[in-house]
């Protein structure tokens, strides 16, 4: 799997927050409940673009295409809860909710 390029990451960090407060810290597409690492596996279990986006309105192409990127830049395996409290994921800033 190939590495996020630095616009591919600026994107990331726009696109996914990690908060504790929405899905105990577990890495989501912003304005969603949706785990970037479901995403990830889906489509690496051969799902399409267009039966994900019919299952996951919130989603877009943009968002399918870089899920694998944020999985082979950031994902980790398990993140201690200390590190994921409240903080915008991967740039660590305050989540507002906006």
């Amino acid at each position: 799997m190939n590495k996020p390029n630095s616009k591919q990451i600026v994107r990331l960090r726009r696109l996914v927050t990690r908060d504790l407060e929405i899905m105990r810290g577990t890495a989501v597409f912003k304005g969603t409940r949706i785990p970037v690492d479901l995403v990830t596996d889906m489509l690496a279990q051969g799902a399409t673009a267009k039966e994900i986006l019919d299952g996951y309105p919130t989603l877009n192409e943009e968002m399918l295409s870089l899920a694998p990127l944020w999985f082979a830049r950031f994902s980790h395996g398990h993140i201690p809860a200390a590190k994921r409290i409240n903080r915008s994921f991967p740039v660590g800033h305050l989540d507002t909710g906006s």
